[in-house]
């Protein structure tokens, strides 16, 4: 891998992107990771790129899990990486959606 061609930092999507998409998962024992996606992971830290993950999370606004509830599901992708020798750099998330019924 050439390292001068690599960038600072990647923006990853969670779902569909990393993981499978589960459709507004809320229990960290559902996580199924995407083939390849963790051994990527650790190529890219140990290449010094910073891996910062972006997701939507609609269930919050809609009252089908807490803020918590995604967390916990960001805690367990980061330990799932650090045992395989990666990093993720930070996580970001949307709780929000127009038709949301919980405010956040």
């Amino acid at each position: 891998m050439n390292i001068s061609a690599l960038p600072q930092a990647i923006l990853c999507d969670r779902d569909g992107t990393l993981i499978e998409d589960e459709h507004f998962l809320n229990d960290p024992r559902k996580i199924r990771w995407i083939d390849g996606v963790k051994a990527l992971l650790k190529t890219f830290h140990q290449a010094g790129v910073k891996i910062l993950v972006i997701t939507n999370q609609s269930g919050v606004a809609r009252d089908y899990f807490g803020t918590e509830t995604v967390e916990t599901i960001h805690d367990q992708l980061q330990t799932d990486v650090r045992e395989m020798g990666g990093e993720i750099t930070d996580f970001y998330y949307c709780p929000h959606h127009p038709d949301g019924t919980h405010p956040v």
